[in-house]
């Protein structure tokens, strides 16, 4: 018997950040008449630093998508570059001034979470279409490929400046005075990024840090399947690849979006006087309700202990507590928190997001003030 659910993740987050994923789940897209969405959708915080991730197993997404590459359908790339236009301005965000500039970024970071899920999606969909045609044995060849960008997304580009500079200071082109200076400017570049796992923003002294470390720098690796890619000749397939691709940087660079929309709002909340944490900790309605200047709940960091949200059919239930969070565990048989604490975690298992770019030793941590603890350590730049 299959699972109802399936964990496919967990993380660090506030309510607001969960309840604004379902909301965007439940919206989807809708553009040039391509639909997407999906309608199930559960998360939950059991008295963990993490928050679980849950996919459902059945049938919850409703895209339209098959007409839009069906014979090499061109309005889907005009839809892309409607989206990519849309993320590109989004990723310049600034704070703003008054609850109203609130409601703005709070629009803003939905609409890029919107982005990200539906590009997840639709690639896993694509995907699958092309495995179907190549059989699974060649698909495997070339997946590696298929899963890239098909330009460097943020993330990437500051991994590139970063190294950049550390070549001019291991060469002696840069002093440590003119390495700070651009350490600045990578911060207030990229600095945003860092925010989005509910801690700070990388501050010159972070890049300062990157730029001046020791390192070995070794060649870049040759991209696996990019030979295998090009022995397809079905122009066709060679097509969805390119669509594929299309869609996995809308994924990473929508990501990069709401991240700066929501880094915005936290600089927004936080110059109006309010404590940025409750107000992140509150559920969409209640967020609303404050930019209306009306009050949020008093046990506001308590409640995120124990909740669960979920989306089904259309409609999201929120619920605090151990007794409720317990009651949806057992009515959903969610196995997850079933044994917590009784057996220890052996291994973590998870996808990279981008070939190549460093080797070394991983650590779990929860909050900023646990990352200190982390000792430096020698690494290998693989890129």
């Amino acid at each position: 018997m299959v699972d109802k659910w399936k964990k496919i993740l967990a993380r660090n987050a506030p309510l607001l950040v969960w309840v604004t994923e379902a909301d965007a789940l439940r919206r989807g897209i809708k553009l040039e008449g391509f639909i997407w969405r999906r309608d199930k959708d559960l998360d939950i915080r059991f008295n963990t630093p993490l928050t679980a991730v849950f996919d459902y197993n059945g049938k919850s997404e409703y895209p339209n998508l098959q007409k839009f590459i069906d014979k090499k359908n061109y309005k889907i790339e005009k839809i892309l570059k409607t989206i990519e236009a849309d993320i590109k301005e989004n990723i310049l965000l600034k704070h703003g001034k008054t609850r109203k500039d609130c409601i703005f970024l709070y629009e803003k970071f939905r609409s890029n979470m919107s982005y990200m899920l539906a590009a997840y999606y639709i690639s896993q969909n694509i995907y699958n279409k092309i495995k179907d045609m190549l059989g699974a044995k060649r698909f495997k060849k070339i997946e590696p490929y298929i899963i890239q960008p098909y330009k460097e997304p943020l993330a990437i580009r500051e991994h590139r400046a970063i190294e950049n500079l550390k070549v001019k200071y291991k060469m002696k082109i840069l002093n440590k005075k003119c390495a700070y200076r651009e350490a600045k400017k990578l911060s207030q570049r990229f600095g945003f990024f860092h925010s989005e796992y509910q801690t700070v923003e990388w501050k010159p002294k972070d890049y300062f840090r990157e730029i001046t470390a020791n390192f070995n720098l070794n060649k870049k690796p040759k991209p696996e399947g990019k030979d295998n890619f090009s022995s397809i000749s079905d122009q066709y397939i060679a097509w969805l690849v390119s669509i594929a691709q299309r869609w996995v940087y809308v994924f990473d660079e929508a990501k990069a979006s709401q991240t700066r929309a929501l880094w915005a709002l936290r600089k927004t909340i936080k110059k109006l006087g309010f404590n940025k944490e409750e107000i992140i900790a509150t559920t969409q309605y209640e967020f609303l309700n404050w930019t209306k200047n009306k009050e949020i709940p008093n046990n506001i960091l308590e409640r995120q202990r124990f909740f669960f949200v979920m989306l089904w059919n259309g409609k999201i239930k929120i619920k605090f507590g151990e007794e409720d969070v317990s009651r949806i565990i057992k009515k959903e048989k969610i196995k997850e928190f079933l044994s917590l604490n009784k057996k220890a975690i052996s291994e973590i298992k998870g996808k990279i997001g981008y070939r190549g770019l460093v080797r070394g030793k991983a650590r779990i941590v929860f909050t900023p003030k646990e990352a200190n603890t982390i000792k430096k350590e020698k690494f290998l730049l693989l890129a």
